[in-house]
């Protein structure tokens, strides 16, 4: 990450979860609770914060690193859980990122996107749903793609058992 990060806070704080040593799992435990006590106590940060996870999932997806999508979609779900109240600041987010995982075909980023998926369904209240034209089709879209993993159909029975499994949640 850039040397604008350093004056951003909340990209320095999203920046600090990440593992730095390779083969780490999950994001770092007392930096993740720094940012979603940010996160919480300044909801008006949540739009920032959602926008940059965005932006960072797009680059890492297009780089091939897994882990940090891993830790992504840990962080996301930790601010969904701590900032609820608040979802619909970035839930635009949270549903074009977990687009974005979905369209790896990674078994283990796809289970991991459905139990994110599962967080945000129990905490989104669907007020925007309706109101907000472009929410509305992405999130139609995405619910379109889960109902597409339960009915994938391929030569190999193991393949098709496993993307039935991620979405058993």
């Amino acid at each position: 990450m850039g040397c604008c990060t350093r004056y951003v806070k909340h990209a320095y704080l999203i920046n600090n979860c990440y593992p730095v040593r390779e083969g780490d799992k999950g994001p770092k435990s007392s930096e993740l609770s720094y940012l979603t006590f940010y996160a919480s106590s300044r909801p008006a940060k949540l739009t920032k914060v959602g926008n940059y996870l965005e932006r960072k999932v797009t680059r890492d997806i297009w780089k091939g690193r897994k882990n940090d999508n891993q830790v992504s979609l840990d962080i996301i779900k930790a601010l969904i859980q701590s900032c609820h109240r608040d979802l619909n600041l970035f839930s635009k987010n949270v549903i074009k990122i977990l687009d974005m995982i979905l369209d790896t075909r990674d078994l283990e980023l796809v289970s991991l996107a459905c139990s994110t998926f599962v967080v945000f369904c129990a905490h989104h209240d669907g007020s925007t749903l309706g109101v907000d034209n472009e929410f509305t089709i992405s999130y139609e879209s995405l619910v379109k793609k889960f109902a597409g993993f339960c009915t994938y159909t391929t030569a190999d029975d193991s393949v098709a058992s496993k993307y039935v499994q991620c979405n058993s949640y």
